[in-house]
């Protein structure tokens, strides 16, 4: 075993353990570290620079200012800086950083991983266990989790997440590049970017203003935010939106869908199940549903329509292109503007005023209008 104690500054090129090493001083530089069987401990007041560490056992670091170039560590890592420079870390046990300022190149856990951090910086990141991050400020390049991930922070950019268990995020603002979760993800934000979510399990958005070009969710879906951006949407299960304002591309729903929204642009729409929608505005392209429609609207434009069950309508104001219903169509409304409807059922429309210009109705047809054309 070697130890090392020291008031002032200390340089050494190299230095070799075959036991542990145990270091403490005020400034600590060393050219190289090694020990082949027993643990490593470094404890410097000030600053500590390590051209390359190779411990057999654990590794203990606590300085003011760490830099650090390789490390390998057969057992933990526990490092904890108020300012951390790092190149490259390989842990055979599990990490743990606690880091005022942390800039790290690579990071390879074979276990768990625990990081805490006011700002961090974060190239790239591979962990056979589990990751915890709690930072004021991450900027993280590509991490690779074997279970599960948990990422708190007020602010963090991702450029590339895969998860093998589930993933949590708690952000004030998140920008991620591309995310591949083979269980749930859940993620809390108050503005969200995110290009591309796959999910294996479900997904829960809670968001203040939510910005997401692709999303593929093997069960369920269900979103709450105040204003909502969304590019394409596959969803295996169910799918329910609860939203202020909500601009959505294309969505394809395999079970139902549930809409609320105070304003609903949407282009098209396609569900394997019901379909119920509570809007104030809503504009829409196209939808094709499987089963059974009730809609309630304020104000309403709808291109076309095919409903493979009974179709429900109240709205203030609705504007309709095409309407296919298989089953029964029961429309109410102070003004309805149709240019087609076709029903396999029965129709029943009760209206202030409604201007049809073609309705093809299979058995009955009830109509009430203070004025029809």
């Amino acid at each position: 075993d070697v130890t090392l104690e020291g008031s002032g500054a200390v340089s050494i090129g190299a230095l070799y353990a075959h036991g542990a090493l145990a270091r403490q001083a005020d400034e600590l530089t060393l050219g190289s570290a090694q020990s082949d069987t027993g643990d490593t401990g470094m404890v410097v007041a000030g600053t500590l620079e390590v051209g390359a560490l190779r411990s057999g056992g654990n590794w203990t670091m606590q300085a003011a200012d760490a830099r650090i170039g390789t490390a390998d560590v057969a057992g933990d890592a526990t490092q904890t800086a108020g300012t951390l420079t790092q190149q490259q870390l390989t842990v055979g046990g599990n990490w743990v950083l606690d880091a005022g300022t942390a800039d790290i190149g690579a990071a390879d856990i074979a276990l768990d991983a625990g990081m805490q951090a006011d700002a961090l910086t974060l190239g790239t990141l591979t962990v056979g266990g589990n990751w915890a991050l709690d930072a004021g400020t991450a900027d993280i390049g590509t991490a690779d989790v074997a279970g599960n991930a948990t990422q708190t922070a007020d602010a963090l950019v991702q450029q590339q997440l895969t998860v093998g268990g589930n993933w949590t995020l708690d952000a004030g603002t998140a920008d991620i590049g591309t995310a591949n979760v083979t269980g749930n993800a859940t993620q809390a934000a108050d503005t969200l970017v995110q290009q591309q979510l796959t999910a294996g399990g479900n997904w829960m958005l809670d968001a203040g203003v939510a910005e997401v070009d692709t999303a593929d969710i093997a069960l369920n879906a269900d979103m709450q935010a105040g204003e909502l951006t969304l590019g394409t949407l596959a969803v295996g299960g169910n799918w329910m939106l609860d939203a202020g304002t909500a601009d959505i591309g294309v969505a394809d729903v395999v079970g139902d869908a549930t809409q609320t929204t105070g304003t609903l642009a949407q282009q098209q729409l396609t569900v394997g199940g019901n379909w119920i929608l509570d809007a104030g505005t809503a504009d829409i392209g196209t939808a094709d549903i499987a089963f059974d429609v009730g809609m309630q609207a304020d104000a309403l434009t709808l291109g076309t329509l095919a409903v493979g069950g009974n179709w429900m309508l109240v709205a203030g104001t609705a504007d309709i292109g095409t309407a296919d219903v298989a089953g029964n169509a029961t429309q109410v409304a102070d003004t309805l503007v149709q240019q087609q409807l076709t029903v396999g059922g029965n129709w029943m429309l009760d209206a202030g005023s409604a201007g049809i210009e073609t309705a093809d109705i299979a058995l009955d047809a009830d109509l009430q209008a203070d004025a029809l054309t």
